[in-house]
């Protein structure tokens, strides 16, 4: 089965690339004068793809001069084979000995790479992709951090001269920075988290790709897909598989298939949850608690026991809903899928035994008094509701 516009994953092609239009904007005065930027989102989410759409978008318009260099697909991911797939003058890494964590500057592969952008009469954007594989290691960590660094001394008195590193990340380059190196500060750029679809874009989204679609198989896929276009790419498919044919739709089956496909995802999601908080008492459970009241009202006649009204602290609120998690207000919050919550809420059974700051903050949260109490209620909400099924 072909349907136009699905890519399932993979990075979407830049003419049919839809939304972000704030994040483009952010970017674009970001680049404009020369700053560096911290991308960071889960995986499937789009960054690649948002990549390749601006690289078309500004050599289109000649505004901005763009780079990709897909440090997971070099050989090595090392700052000199990156300038050598930037520059096309062949580089040797320097050698790392003895897993110190301590590598400097490579001079020779900066000169080579200022030398060869100052060149171009535009300002430029390095996309770095996958960038988390460039600092899989403390070594290759810190040869990044001392390369960059240089650059921008190296560079920093050459007139007109705008180069911005546009890093694709998974999670926050401070962490990397508090993981290997605690007492010394990245050189990291200006944080922007991956936005998501707005809901007129992700209708527009499944119009889009199945014409003549019901709005009630609309409501369908958005409530279970939220604004993620993989998910939303996802359940599209497996609805096509019955409106191409001619098929009555059997939302069971859909749920069911979409959910196998989903469950990477997810925890792609909740380590992003957890990578983007400070503190993970406030993040996470915060998220597990909303889950759990999302999951407890499928069944009406199951009624939790908790003491108080359920809400979420403002800024929490804010951060997560920003990170594209929970909708709704503060005092009314929910997972931006119940497919999602439901997951979350089997997860919680797992984490809450083995890490007692989530443990302490979700029993705050439900106002519970202890983990047996806690874990008995998630239980009884899981059992109780029925399965997925019961989620339609």
């Amino acid at each position: 089965m072909f349907i136009p516009g699905l890519f399932l994953g993979k990075p979407v092609s830049p003419d049919l690339f839809v939304g972000r239009l704030d994040l483009i904007e952010d970017i674009e005065n970001l680049v404009t004068y020369g700053h560096n930027i911290d991308l960071i989102g889960p995986h499937q989410t789009g960054k690649t793809a948002l990549c390749y759409y601006l690289q078309k978008k500004w050599n289109d318009e000649e505004i901005i001069h763009s780079i990709i260099v897909d440090l997971q697909h070099l050989p090595s991911p090392r700052f000199s084979l990156a300038v050598s797939e930037i520059t096309e003058e062949e580089l040797s890494p320097i050698p790392i000995k003895n897993n110190t964590g301590h590598i400097g500057a490579d001079n020779k592969a900066v000169n080579l790479l200022i030398n060869y952008l100052k060149e171009i009469k535009l300002p430029i954007a390095i996309y770095l992709d996958e960038m988390d594989s460039a600092y899989s290691t403390a070594d290759l960590y810190s040869e990044w951090q001392a390369n960059l660094r240089y650059f921008m001394r190296a560079s920093i008195n050459i007139e007109d001269f705008k180069v911005s590193f546009i890093k694709v990340l998974r999670m926050p380059e401070y962490k990397y920075s508090l993981k290997y190196f605690p007492h010394i500060s990245a050189a990291g750029g200006n944080i922007l988290n991956m936005s998501q679809l707005t809901n007129g874009e992700s209708i527009n989204f499944i119009k889009d790709r199945l014409p003549g679609i019901s709005n009630r198989d609309i409501e369908f896929v958005s409530k279970f897909a939220g604004n993620y276009p993989f998910m939303l790419e996802t359940m599209i498919f497996y609805m096509g598989s019955f409106l191409i044919e001619n098929k009555e739709v059997n939302y069971k089956d859909i749920l069911f298939r979409s959910y196998t496909q989903f469950e990477h995802f997810f925890e792609d999601l909740y380590n992003y949850v957890l990578q983007m908080d400070n503190s993970i008492r406030s993040f996470i459970g915060s998220v597990f608690a909303t889950a759990f009241i999302d999951v407890t009202k499928i069944n009406s006649s199951y009624t939790p026991k908790i003491k108080g009204k359920f809400a979420l602290d403002d800024l929490i609120f804010l951060q997560l809903e920003k990170m594209g998690i929970v909708i709704g207000d503060r005092n009314n919050p929910t997972i931006f899928s119940p497919l999602f919550s439901w997951w979350l809420t089997g997860k919680s059974l797992e984490v809450l035994k083995e890490n007692e700051q989530v443990s302490e903050g979700m029993k705050t949260f439900l106002g519970v008094q202890n983990l047996k109490d806690l874990l008995s209620l998630i239980k009884n909400s899981l059992s109780i509701t029925g399965g997925i099924a019961a989620l339609i």
